[in-house]
């Protein structure tokens, strides 16, 4: 289902200095590949290319229980392992752009700058700037020169356990790389006026799946997300109950998805996104309407 919204979030975009697309599922499958075909005649964003894992890869996911991390850096290096260009964006698919110009800015910022990661969020992890690394950046939307890519070995850019500033820290996806990069060759480029990110959407459902049907908390409201999302563009929902299905985790707990009754905070902020991103240029007056229509018993809950 995120496909289509990544895509047409391409299309909107201004495709200066664009060479091409590359489309890297976590977990790749033939009703990815059937998607993708569909998505590649529908969507002109130029050439396009899927990537799928390699085997070693796949055993690597297999021995990490497809654990989001892992999934993710396995992502990040069959990108870059494929890449044929001196910079690339890592577009996470849960971010909405509305700023047409936006994607060839960025590039042509880090390349005019000279940098080596250009992006728009200071990296979540509060140790690094305690530890003097504040120039460490989030990898969503994240430009990248592809030479300093290469001049570090793979497993230094997966999230790991390293020794840094005289304290063994744990590092997410190429944030420990970018700790051992000059400052100066890290920068901010302040966009996030021009985009909503919902934040951790697909590493959510997989942490899901892995619940095996034991209750699981969508305090963030992600799993609702994809529901919404998939009924509105008629798209095939996993394993995500239904609407009503999952309202009934805002009173049981037995139930395959829950709601605690503090997460009222974060469903007003994740409220605020939806109704940003539905305002959008991707969704018809319809689709609004269905997706806002579909909250009645989170609001009642919650709002």
């Amino acid at each position: 289902m995120f496909l289509p919204l990544a895509l047409a979030n391409a299309v909107a975009q201004d495709g200066d200095g664009r060479v091409e697309t590359l489309v890297i599922p976590d977990v790749p499958s033939a009703a990815f590949s059937q998607a993708y075909e569909e998505a590649s005649a529908r969507f002109d964003v130029g050439p396009m290319r899927l990537i799928e894992l390699t085997p070693i890869a796949r055993a690597m996911q297999r021995m990490a229980g497809n654990q989001a991390g892992t999934n993710y850096f396995l992502q990040v290096h069959a990108g870059m392992a494929a890449t044929t260009t001196t910079h690339v964006l890592f577009h996470d698919a849960d971010l909405f752009i509305e700023d047409t110009g936006f994607m060839a800015r960025h590039h042509r910022c880090c390349a005019d700058q000279g940098l080596a990661c250009l992006g728009v969020s200071p990296a979540w992890d509060d140790w690094l700037r305690e530890h003097g690394l504040g120039h460490v950046v989030a990898t969503w939307e994240l430009m990248l020169d592809t030479r300093w890519v290469r001049e570090f070995k793979p497993w230094q850019h997966r999230g790991h356990r390293a020794r840094l500033s005289g304290e063994e820290h744990g590092f997410d996806v190429t944030l420990y790389t970018q700790a051992l990069t000059a400052p100066e060759r890290c920068a901010l480029h302040d966009a996030t006026a021009s985009f909503e990110h919902f934040n951790y959407v697909i590493g959510t459902y997989r942490e899901f799946q892995h619940a095996g049907g034991a209750p699981y908390k969508d305090d963030k409201f992600l799993l609702l997300l994809i529901r919404l999302l998939s009924d509105a563009f008629e798209a095939l929902p996993g394993d995500i109950p239904s609407v009503p299905e999952l309202a009934r985790g805002i009173k049981h707990d037995g139930v395959p998805v829950i709601y605690r009754a503090e997460a009222a905070r974060q469903y007003r902020e994740f409220r605020r996104k939806l109704e940003r991103v539905v305002a959008g240029r991707l969704f018809g007056p319809d689709i609004r309407r269905g997706i806002l229509g579909a909250l009645g018993p989170f609001e009642r809950a919650f709002a």
